[in-house]
């Protein structure tokens, strides 16, 4: 059989894990999620052979104070799947000291950041963002930017900002800039601190096969499923059809983010 026959037959391949770079965690109040428990997510996780979820708590976005501590709880419970990007929001430029200054007694739990522009209503290019982006610099850490085309919060201007400005970040573009497909494929072949995920990319036809087939693309292609929104069946499938070959797959799927960072591996 064929990699893609073995996936559809079975949901998963034992030398195949998955990774997923753009996850969420805790209760999100204005949807009915399909499961927010541990141990459904634990099952679900098992089911597709998914090995690291890279977390960012939804209480983050609605109570900052309390949300990035909600990360670290879940992750401490298991340390061997979670791994934690602390949520910026520059109305509280308090917590984004004191989540800096806390950094380094979470050890290898906390392994980046993530903004959403489109969410505070602050650009990332307002200057409001700096001082998470310096720390995140000097550290030569992940930083994922939730990135939406047009946005005047998080469009494409808004991550060539980060991207010229901090070039020792490694900036992971949540949903790949949506829309601008085009210029997110010529930041991926442009910039060596450029990197996106796939999430919200399958609501779309046909745009891996168009603007993100070509390999040095592919190896800056990361997977993620904005779980527990999506899918991995969804999203596992969604990539089994786009035509990629194996060795493509398996890079998307854990392979880059394996190369990229120690704590995938």
């Amino acid at each position: 059989m064929t990699f893609k026959e073995k996936m559809l037959k079975y949901g998963k391949i034992n030398d195949c894990p998955i990774i997923d770079m753009h996850a969420h965690w805790y209760k999100f109040y204005g949807a009915a999620l399909p499961t927010t428990s541990l141990e459904d997510s634990l099952k679900l996780f098992e089911d597709s052979n998914v090995k690291k979820v890279i977390i960012s708590s939804h209480l983050a976005c609605e109570s900052p104070i309390f949300g990035n501590q909600a990360s670290i709880d879940i992750a401490k419970q298991k340390p061997d799947i979670f791994r934690v990007m602390f949520n910026i929001n520059p109305n509280h430029p308090d917590v984004i000291e004191k989540d800096i200054a806390n950094w380094d007694k979470y050890g290898d739990i906390v392994v980046g950041f993530k903004a959403l522009g489109d969410y505070t209503k602050i650009p990332f290019d307002s200057g409001a963002f700096d001082t998470a982006f310096e720390y995140a610099n000097e550290k030569g850490c992940m930083f994922l930017l939730h990135t939406w085309g047009k946005s005047p919060y998080n469009d494409s201007k808004n991550v060539k900002y980060v991207l010229d400005k901090y070039p020792n970040i490694k900036v992971s573009a949540g949903h790949s800039i949506h829309g601008e497909w085009e210029t997110s494929m010529h930041f991926a072949l442009d910039y060596e601190n450029y990197y996106f995920d796939i999430v919200a990319i399958p609501d779309e036809r046909e745009v891996i096969e168009k603007w993100f087939s070509e390999p040095k693309v592919v190896d800056k292609m990361f997977f993620g499923t904005d779980y527990p929104w999506f899918s991995y069946h969804y999203y596992i499938g969604a990539m089994l059809d786009t035509g990629l070959n194996e060795e493509s797959l398996r890079k998307v799927f854990y392979g880059n983010a394996q190369r990229v960072f120690e704590w995938a591996r």
